[in-house]
């Protein structure tokens, strides 16, 4: 293998490559992620084209991420990911007791990956470098409904606002073991969670009673989390190079040192009676507020990947693996208030599943295409006071392309994914003027992405 070449032309590339990526990660705008699932933001173009099925090959910048085993045989020395367009939406089906639909969809520019790495042949190792955005989201909603009801009516709203960030930043390193094939490496990411949630649900319904007055009700229950968190999530990988064949194995897994959750919440009724004269009688009147912090540290699964990569024909690689998540049974800490929903929460064990291709038309042209799944980590059933959750299981499939001229590359792609499940907003739906709790949901997502390699 041929060490990569540098010099100040290429230099000044990756340093201006870097303060771009940089730019974006600061004015980035909106996409949709959540936390109910693994691949909310999968990172590398070629990766991507996988499907993530990635662990057997790594031989790129975005392999620090996936396995840094790989790393020796790298020939990038810098490269970046951008999703030029993340569009996402999830539907509540009948969430509203007339049957209307509650609609989240979001969509915008979203950091992905950036990557920069030096691979030395004198002790036949790599060392790098990688920031990756594994969760973006900024999410706006707003809905209403208006319908009747038996000698009434009601006029509801319901708004929310959700930002949600995870960075995972750090070093690398990947060594050869002589010539064996074998090789190993390890990354050390250090972790940066934000979330901001706000959601509000009111409205006033109107009722005639049996002695002609009219019942009027205004409802409003409100509630903010703001959930700030410090990690660290090492990765250790393990890879196996053949000529035709190769097999990977990562274990990784995302610790929590400090954290600070805090909560608000504020839930107000006003029921009135107006009688036939004018006169307005108070019937039952409501307020109540809640404010709580909480250090607790939620626990994360353990995940496990094995991967295995073929080269049936000289331009043609396929690549296989599986995810395996952890269950993470921790019982469930209260923020200190009874209307508050719970700081920690459980995940279930989760099998994810990806097959790739990849065809080399020429040598400046490679075309790639795989199906991957992306299942929900998340149970409605036990969902906490007014916590939001989604079942929502996932299968999608990418497309990608590389472009190399004669000093670097350029890639395009896009993933999509859609399914079916279970969605709750907890009690907000109970609030909802008698409407159901926990419903049918639908997600989609979709993303396209540009990548380039100096």
């Amino acid at each position: 293998m041929s060490g990569i070449v540098t010099g100040p032309i290429r230099a000044r590339r990756a340093l201006a490559l870097c303060v771009s990526v940089a730019a974006l990660l600061l004015c980035a705008g909106k996409a949709r992620a959540d936390g109910f699932h693994y691949r909310n933001l999968m990172v590398g173009d070629r990766a991507i084209g996988f499907g993530g099925a990635y662990v057997a090959l790594a031989d790129d910048t975005a392999g620090l991420f996936y396995n840094p085993a790989g790393a020796p045989y790298s020939k990038e020395l810098a490269a970046a990911t951008v999703n030029v367009l993340s569009r996402s939406q999830v539907q509540y089906q009948d969430f509203f007791p007339d049957g209307g639909s509650l609609h989240s969809t979001s969509s915008g520019l979203v950091p992905s990956y950036f990557g920069i790495m030096r691979v030395s042949e004198a002790c036949a190792c790599a060392f790098g470098f990688s920031i990756a955005v594994n969760d973006f989201l900024s999410e706006r909603q707003l809905d209403d409904s208006q319908f009747l009801t038996p000698g009434g009516s009601v006029d509801e709203y319901l708004s929310g606002d959700v930002d949600r960030r995870l960075y995972n930043v750090g070093p690398s390193f990947g060594m050869k073991l002589g010539n064996s094939g074998w090789s190993w490496g390890v990354t050390l990411y250090g972790s940066y969670r934000d979330m901001r949630e706000s959601r509000t649900i009111g409205g006033k319904a109107t009722r005639a009673t049996q002695d002609g007055a009219t019942e009027r009700l205004n409802v409003q229950t409100s509630y903010r989390i703001e959930d700030t968190q410090l990690g660290a999530r090492p990765v250790l990988g393990l890879q196996y190079r053949g000529n035709s064949v190769s097999f990977g194995a990562v274990v990784a897994r995302d610790f929590g040192f400090r954290r600070d959750y805090r909560y608000f919440y504020r839930s107000s009724r006003n029921l009135v009676t107006q009688n036939d004269d004018g006169s307005n009688k108070p019937e039952a009147v409501l307020d109540i507020e809640a404010d709580s912090r909480s250090p607790a540290r939620q626990h994360y699964p353990w995940q496990t990947s094995i991967g295995a990569a073929l080269q049936p024909y000289r331009q043609w690689f396929l690549s296989a693996q599986v995810d395996h998540y952890f269950k993470v049974d921790q019982g469930a800490v209260a923020s200190g208030s009874a209307d508050s929903p719970p700081v920690t929460r459980q995940f279930k064990a989760v099998d994810n599943f990806s097959l790739g291709s990849e065809y080399v038309a020429s040598p400046q042209v490679s075309l790639r295409a795989a199906v991957y799944t992306d299942y929900s980590n998340a149970d409605v059933a036990d969902a906490g006071v007014f916590e939001r959750r989604e079942s929502i299981d996932l299968v999608g499939f990418s497309l990608g392309g590389t472009y190399r001229d004669n000093t670097r590359e350029y890639k395009l792609g896009f993933y999509y994914s859609r399914g079916d499940g279970k969605g709750t907003l907890g009690d907000l739906g109970e609030l909802n003027f008698s409407g159901a709790s926990v419903v049918d949901a639908r997600a989609s997502n979709l993303t396209l992405l540009f990548g380039a390699e100096l």
